[in-house]
C-alpha cells in the first residue's frame, strides 16, 4: 500500500509538472529591434538574481543593418565561432565573445559607420530549444534519479524552476526521493549554498511558492530513496 501511495503521489507530481510547463513561450531577446524578456514562476525572495547574458561561442545571433529606412544588410542569423567571432558582410570578422547585445550593437554601429551613413543595427539572440543549441541564458545541471542526467538550458524567460528542470530532464525515476531534492548554488568563489526542495509538498498542494527559479550553473540533485 505504501509503495502504491508513493507511485500515485509521483504521478501527481508529474501531472503538475506538465501543467506548469504548458505556459512556456519561446522568443528572441534583442536590442535595436523587437524582443524582450519576462520573468515568471513562484520564487522565494532572495534566491534569484537576474543577470543579462553575454555572447559566447556557440550562440546564434540575428543581426540586421539599415540606414535611411533602407535594409543595407537584411536580417540574417550568424553563429558565433569557436574563436568568439561572427563573420559580417563588408566588415569581416568581428570579435564578440563576452560582449552584451548592447555592446555588440555599439561596436557594429562604429564599424559600419565607416561605410554606411548613420547605420541602424538590430541584434537579437536566436534560441530554439528543440534545435539543441546553447542557451544564451545559461544552463543548469540535473543529476541523480532523473531519466536524462545532464545540462538543461535556461529559457529566454529565465523562469526555469526546479520542477521544470526535472521535467525537461525526463522526470524522476521510480526510486527518486522527491521529498528531498537539493539545489547547489555558487555564492562566491569559495562558497556554495545548498537549498532543499520538497517536491512532495509542491505536488500535493500545487504550491509553486515552495519552488525556486534556478540560476546559471546551479546543480539540481535528486537522491535515491533509502529503502
Amino acid at each position: 500500500m505504501k509503495e502504491a501511495g508513493q507511485t500515485g503521489l509521483r504521478l501527481a507530481v508529474v501531472a503538475f509538472l506538465c501543467s506548469a510547463l504548458s505556459g512556456c513561450v519561446l522568443f528572441n531577446e534583442g536590442v535595436g529591434g523587437t524582443g524582450g524578456s519576462g520573468l515568471g514562476g513562484g520564487a522565494q525572495p532572495g534566491l534569484n538574481a537576474i543577470v543579462d547574458p553575454v555572447i559566447r561561442a556557440g550562440h546564434t545571433l540575428s543581426i540586421g543593418v539599415s540606414s535611411a529606412g533602407q535594409k543595407d544588410i537584411p536580417i540574417t542569423s550568424y553563429s558565433v565561432s569557436a574563436k568568439g567571432e561572427i563573420l559580417m558582410s563588408l566588415i569581416g570578422a568581428v570579435p564578440c565573445d563576452g560582449l552584451s547585445l548592447q555592446e555588440l550593437q555599439k561596436k557594429l554601429e562604429d564599424l559600419y559607420g565607416q561605410y554606411i551613413h548613420e547605420p541602424q543595427i538590430s541584434v537579437s539572440f536566436v534560441y530554439a530549444p528543440e534545435g539543441g543549441g546553447l542557451s544564451p541564458w545559461g544552463t543548469v545541471l540535473v543529476m541523480g534519479e532523473v531519466v536524462r542526467k545532464g545540462p538543461v538550458n535556461i529559457p529566454p524567460t529565465r523562469d526555469l524552476t526546479v520542477l521544470k528542470a526535472i521535467q525537461m530532464a525526463g522526470g524522476t525515476t521510480p526510486v527518486a526521493a522527491i521529498s528531498k531534492v537539493y539545489v547547489t548554488r555558487k555564492v562566491s568563489e569559495s562558497e556554495r549554498r545548498r537549498i532543499e526542495i520538497n517536491l512532495t509538498e509542491i505536488g500535493r498542494r500545487g504550491d509553486t511558492s515552495k519552488d525556486i527559479v534556478l540560476q546559471p550553473d546551479d546543480v539540481v540533485f535528486v537522491p535515491e530513496t533509502i529503502m
